[in-house]
């Protein structure tokens, strides 16, 4: 017998593509499935948030949908590699941390649309 509660989410790597030639630019990102339960809290965070504003009769700002957008996304990867010579940010390789993905994933928004549409492929995280 197959028990559907022993089918988990896989995490999956997304090579990041030029956005107009589809050549690899030298970065890859490890992501963990939205549906991963590692992203509970951070779901939850956001939906308590979205409820106390809602409560205090505060309608949210296009900056707090657009946080709110990349703290989720943010999450979901669980490691980056900038290999190869000529790719960087700003000058530098940055680290992998929240801050630095956050930052890029602001920033960047071509980066952000492929990691978007790769979350957005539930199946490929099966």
């Amino acid at each position: 017998m197959n028990d559907i509660a022993n089918i988990k989410p896989n995490e999956q790597t997304l090579e990041i593509l030029h956005p107009s030639s589809d050549e690899p630019v030298g970065i890859r990102v490890t992501l963990m499935s939205p549906d991963d339960p590692r992203m509970k809290t951070i779901k939850r965070k956001i939906t308590d948030f979205n409820l106390q504003k809602q409560k205090r009769g505060k309608v949210l700002k296009a900056v707090e949908v657009e946080d709110n957008e990349i703290a989720l996304i943010t999450a979901t990867l669980t490691g980056w590699e900038w290999y190869g010579d000529d790719v960087s940010f700003k000058g530098e390789k940055p680290e992998f941390n929240t801050k630095n993905v956050a930052a890029v994933l602001k920033e960047i928004s071509w980066f952000k649309k492929q990691v978007s549409e790769e979350l957005d492929d539930t199946k490929g995280f099966f």
